[in-house]
């Protein structure tokens, strides 16, 4: 399958926002131990500079097209903790690769 390099790189942006989003850990328990956990990891975390950024772009838009070369069917996996149908993943995926065919299957 051959992707559009418009379609890698919003895969990639996508990505670059996730992981350099600086937002606070948190898994939702409000117990002590699982609080000072959460702040220790926050503390410990470091920026991520622009360098390191571009670097995870090339490289990530790199593997995306290589791996569509390869592919001829795409997967999407659903976690079902959010509670999202496998029509509504169906839909976000038709906005990432609008002119593919896409189907949701029936997940077991």
């Amino acid at each position: 399958m051959i992707l559009k390099k418009e379609i890698i790189e919003k895969a990639v942006n996508w990505w670059v926002e996730k992981v350099t989003v600086n937002q606070p850990h948190s898994n939702g328990d409000n117990g002590y131990t699982s609080i000072v956990t959460c702040l220790l990891a926050d503390s410990r975390t470091k920026k991520i500079s622009k360098k390191q950024t571009d670097v995870f772009k090339k490289a990530l838009a790199r593997e995306i097209e290589e791996e569509a070369k390869k592919r001829t069917r795409w997967w999407f996996v659903m976690d079902t903790a959010h509670r999202r149908s496998k029509f509504e993943v169906a839909a976000w995926a038709r906005k990432i690769m609008p002119r593919q065919k896409l189907k949701p299957s029936l997940l077991r």
